[in-house]
């Protein structure tokens, strides 16, 4: 339709005013470069919106990689790989998978709950660290494999303070995740006595 109309209102007009050597009408180059504008607009648009064979493709590559991590993890103790696993979780480099497929949810789960374990048994090779126990929290708070243990959820927050050192190893990066550690801590003990006071009033 759309190249019907630019080739009857448009082309034919102008090939007339070339062949004839008429002066062009200043509305046919105002339809010429609408047309112009809107070509160009829907191309832009075109290419900043992967069609769903490249998004499927894209997921495809999440979730091998996401395997390949679990597998070097949990197959062969490897360590970085088990430190990249539980990264997923915070970076969400896989989020379109785990957030409607259980298979790499658990994955995800797994593999910051061992990284928790292998640290604070000390058979890591470096200490813990802020987020080893940080990850364990949110999992817990949120929820993200079960119902929702604000119990848990704090326990491990106290444990990621007790840490002296963030992944970045940054001083800055360290006394922010700390801020949020803290305020993580605050909401639950207040929810908790918010909860204690509602069942003295009953």
């Amino acid at each position: 339709m759309g190249k019907f109309f630019f080739l009857f209102f448009v082309g034919i007009p102008l090939a007339i005013c070339i062949f004839t050597a008429s002066p062009i009408p200043v509305w046919l180059i105002w339809v010429v470069l609408f047309c112009m504008l809107f070509s160009f607009l829907s191309t832009k648009k075109k290419s900043l919106e992967p069609s769903n064979f490249q998004s499927q493709v894209y997921k495809k590559d999440e979730y091998e990689t996401l395997c390949d991590l679990y597998r070097e993890a949990f197959a062969h103790n490897d360590f970085e790989a088990l430190q990249a696993l539980a990264k997923e979780f915070a970076c969400g480099g896989a989020v379109d998978y785990w957030q409607n497929n259980t298979d790499a949810k658990q994955k995800i789960a797994q593999g910051v709950k061992k990284l928790a374990e292998v640290v604070e048994s000390g058979n890591a090779p470096r200490k813990p660290e802020l987020e080893d126990f940080y990850y364990v929290g949110l999992m817990y708070e949120q929820g993200f494999e079960c119902e929702p243990d604000l119990d848990k959820a704090l326990a491990y927050f106290e444990k990621a303070l007790t840490t002296q050192t963030c992944w970045s190893h940054q001083k800055q990066e360290n006394e922010l995740l700390r801020a949020q550690v803290n305020k993580k801590i605050r909401e639950i003990n207040a929810f908790f006595t918010q909860i204690q006071f509602q069942n003295k009033s009953n």
